[in-house]
């Protein structure tokens, strides 16, 4: 345990990606959406479409505060303000971003879910599946629990809780606690709840109604569990150790299955520990059974082991082992009395245990579930992963089960058969089930905060003529249009499921968009509108244009093939499908895909075929495969020269690139070269014949000769971090895109300018024409825009994206004396501006009167130091929050 304070917006730098080594034991990989992935796919390279995801066992003493020092998860907390630089979040606002825990209110009526990237809870309607509230409680809102009245939600980076009353959806007030609280407990008779605080490891006793803490209990061993990273996008999820009440409410009850053996039970009035129970080595899965009695615990161990505890004889009664198994997610369920458990198992199995017979029955079919419920009578285990499955406890059978949606959290409402399932990896919305009679039926997704949003930018591209700018997202499956002059989100179109690459057409009339999975997307830029969805390979996931615009190539990554696509607007069609070997992604930068590169004489197209240390020559006119060129170790990107004769290819696992003579049937290798290590992404610029190479691993851009190979130049980046892509300019100078792992997380440098980054960053492009380079970072989901005009001028403006206000970040924060309070109104309405400090106590209320559409700003002056709130109110209807620091004048 540290006492370090722990830095927000959590992003996973891909850095650290490749490969991934376990902490203590890889625990399982999410599937496919055909089929489960094997664990050995989750090396540096992957012949799969899919992302990587990964659960760990956190290492004894692990905090979230050591995934931050150690690089694995990064703050970009901030954007810089020293350069003209427009940060963008691609969708509507507000978001409902990184999704923390989610849980059913006890009529079952509605369902909260936190999301910590963007402060909120959302609100949902059961029935109708509609978000019905969005609300800013701040602090990164993680851990959630519910009373008939209020809800109670614990927020780590602010050291305290928030109460929310859920009749008027209102703050009642906000309650200090310990060190990064993240897991709260309520009492029987609703009116406390009990809050684990990892860093303090103390237990904290809060009256709800008051919204005080009473006391606080020390040395309560909650720790970090395990954490999950994916290798697509910028989200990290973490489960800490749980802790249960016993039905009384006499007692709060863990495991510290981290540094001893010992099951402890704390009197929750005196804060003492009553009784112990040693000898339960690595007890990490913790749930009751439904009556109360038994508490089922299971280990962190080789084979896993599951006890049952009586709670009122304080002892174990009930041991049984599974040979050849460990657990898989920590997560575990209980029947009534707590005579059987559910959990899951590695080798992609659950299991139900019967403690009277100290033995257990294996399912196959469930997958390793990655979150487990119960039934509000506990007759029924709810098992979640990428089958939704109802298992009967009793009969010990299972009594439906539904397949297509991957989930690594869920909730079970109290009444009724209702519950949701969601994964902050895949999909930043819930999957909504019933389950009458144990069979289990889809109703349907709704995403967080308000539809449509712009989750995980991916990549980006700028229109010829760079009015433009496209930004696919690969978590909300759609692309925004950027138009750069305003500069506004003109438009969100859906596309197919996770967009992958982005190509336009020369006339910026067409943007051709490849994805994870489904078809190739053609939009119609002019409109803003899908033309044409093109039935190509599976999963075409990289994209080419010919030069003249009139074909696209698609290198479909799932099917190891390039489909050859006519383009003709709305009667675009696939005019052939090649296979050329397998082709895969290499899972640094977010993932960089094997290239599909045409050449600039719209004769020939190049495949990097990584797994077979090929370069693969199409003939663009035969649409057939007509060479195989040998090149160095592991293929990956590809680019040109001026007029299409050579091409220079990086060997990324080889730390070397290779010179290609592009003649047809007679292609060939010219030499392979090694210039730095673990080169990835790669840039020609035609005006001054020179091809630029960033070199991932040694941090540097070697400038050379596309048709020799030879070194023109080498520039070091060490300072700024891993290369994560390089884009020669006008002048033929190169613009950097880096990624550090620590604060910022990220730089785009050019010459001696560098300018930070507010999230790790997976993809930019530039545009000579506007001068203008768009950033997509997916960590908090903003698209930064960086304008390298002569002026130089320093200036930060975050605007308005969709079709509800915006309340802009008070300037200065944190201010002394005043603050300028500026906002954006998408039409015309009656203002109000609301001040409440820390507790929820209303300090100042603003009338401003109707006002028109646009931008506003009002100064306020502090009444004092100390932590404000400001809500934008428009019609009577909340809008907005923000946080306002006030300082001694």
């Amino acid at each position: 345990m540290t006492s370090q304070s722990l830095s927000r917006r959590q992003v996973i730098p891909p850095a650290l990606l490749l490969p991934i080594s376990c902490c203590t034991a890889l625990l399982c990989t999410a599937p496919a959406r055909a089929s489960e992935m094997r664990p050995e796919e989750a090396d540096a390279a992957a012949p799969h479409a899919s992302p990587v995801e990964q659960m760990r066992a956190a290492s004894p003493g692990m905090t979230f505060d050591d995934l931050v020092r150690q690089g694995i998860i990064a703050d970009p907390r901030e954007p810089s303000r020293e350069h003209t630089q427009i940060d963008l979040d691609p969708g509507t606002y507000p978001e409902g971003d990184n999704m923390g825990w989610a849980t059913f209110t006890r009529d079952g009526a509605r369902i909260l879910l936190t999301n910590r990237d963007t402060d909120l809870v959302t609100v949902y309607d059961a029935a109708t599946r509609q978000v019905v509230a969005n609300i800013p409680v701040g602090g990164y809102p993680s851990g959630i629990a519910i009373t008939d009245r209020y809800a109670v939600i614990t927020s780590p980076f602010e050291n305290r809780v928030c109460v929310l009353d859920l009749d008027t959806y209102e703050i009642v007030g906000f309650a200090p606690t310990g060190e990064q609280p993240w897991v709260v407990r309520i009492s029987p008779d609703q009116s406390t709840a009990y809050v684990a605080c990892d860093i303090s490891n103390t237990l904290e006793v809060i009256d709800i109604a008051t919204a005080t803490r009473l006391r606080s209990i020390p040395e309560f061993p909650l720790y970090l569990n395990s954490w999950m990273t994916n290798s697509e996008n910028g989200r990290i999820t973490v489960q800490f150790a749980d802790f249960e009440l016993t039905s009384d409410g006499a007692y709060a009850v863990i495991a510290d299955g981290e540094v001893s053996t010992t099951f402890y039970f704390f009197n929750t009035a005196t804060g003492e520990i009553d009784y112990t129970i040693p000898g339960i080595p690595n007890g990490r899965a913790l749930t009751v059974s439904g009556d109360g009695t038994k508490a089922v615990l299971a280990s962190l161990s080789d084979p896993v082991s599951v006890w049952q505890i009586d709670l009122s004889a304080h002892a174990v009664t009930g041991t049984v082992t599974i040979p050849g198994y460990q657990i898989g997610y920590f997560c575990i369920g209980a029947n009534h009395d707590g005579s059987k458990a559910y959990l899951g198992v590695t080798n992609n199995k659950g299991a139900i245990v019967r403690f009277p017979t100290s033995d257990y029955h294996l399912f196959s079919e469930t997958y390793t579930p990655q979150w487990i419920g119960s039934s509000p009578d506990h007759a029924w285990a709810i098992s979640g992963h990428y089958r939704f499955t109802i298992l009967d406890y009793a009969t010990e059978s299972i009594l439906g089960s539904y397949e297509g949606n991957t989930q690594s959290n869920g909730a079970v409402s109290p009444v009724g058969f209702r519950a949701v399932g969601f994964d902050p990896h895949r999909h930043e919305g819930l999957y909504f089930y019933d389950y009458p009679g144990g069979v289990p039926s889809y109703r349907g997704t709704t995403v967080a905060g308000l539809d449509p949003e712009g989750d995980c930018p991916h990549r980006v591209a700028i229109t010829p003529d760079g009015a433009k700018a496209i930004v696919g997202n690969v978590l909300s499956d759609n692309v925004v249009v950027i138009d750069l002059e305003a500069p506004a989100v003109v438009a969100t179109i859906p596309t197919a499921d996770r967009p992958q690459d982005i190509a336009i057409t020369p006339d910026s009339r067409w943007a051709v968009v490849g994805a994870g999975f489904g078809p190739v997307t053609i939009l119609d830029l002019s409109t803003h509108t899908v033309a044409a969805q093109v039935q190509a390979g599976t999963g075409p996931v990289a994209i080419s244009l010919s030069a003249d615009g009139s074909k696209a190539f698609a290198g479909n990554a799932s099917s190891n093939t390039v489909s050859i696509i006519e383009l003709s607007g709305p009667t675009s069609h696939e005019i052939a499908e090649l296979p050329v070997g397998e082709i895969g992604v290499l899972w640094a930068a977010y993932g960089v895909w094997s290239d599909v590169e045409a050449s600039p004489d719209n004769r020939y197209c190049l495949v990097a075929t990584s797994f077979e240390d090929v370069v693969k020559v199409i003939d663009s006119n035969l649409s057939s495969v007509v060479a195989t060129v040998p090149v160095g170790h592991f293929p990956l990107q590809i680019a040109f020269d001026d007029d299409g004769s050579h091409a220079i290819v990086t060997n990324s696992q080889g730390s070397s690139y290779s010179v290609v003579r592009v003649n047809g049937a007679f292609s060939h290798l010219v030499g392979t070269f090694y210039r730095g290590a673990q080169p990835l992404r790669l840039d020609h610029d035609p005006a001054h014949g020179l091809t630029a190479i960033g070199n991932y691993q040694s941090k540097t851009v070697v400038l050379v000769n596309p048709e020799t190979g030879d070194l023109v130049a080498t520039e070091s980046y060490t300072a700024y971090g891993n290369i994560h892509q390089v884009i020669l300019d006008e002048n033929g100078e190169p613009i950097v895109l880096t990624a550090t792992g620590s604060t910022p997380p990220g730089y785009l440098v050019r010459g001696a300018e560098a300018v930070p980054l507010p999230a790790v960053p997976a993809h930019f492009d530039y545009s000579p024409l506007s001068r203008v380079a768009v950033v997509a970072g997916s960590g908090p989901d903003w698209v930064t825009l960086v304008g390298f005009g002569a002026s130089g001028a320093p200036e930060v403006t975050h605007l308005p994206l969709g079709q509800a206000g915006l309340l802009l970040p008070p300037a200065p924060n944190p201010a002394g004396g005043s603050a300028d309070l500026g906002f954006v109104l998408p039409a015309s309405g009656w203002v109000r501006l609301e001040i409440t400090d820390a507790a929820g106590r209303s300090v100042a209320s603003i009338p401003l009167g109707r006002m028109s559409a646009g931008r506003h700003e009002e100064q306020w002056s502090l009444p004092g130091t100390g932590v404000y709130f400001v809500r934008l109110l428009v019609d009577g209807r909340m809008l907005d929050s923000r946080r306002l620091v006030a300082l001694e004048r």
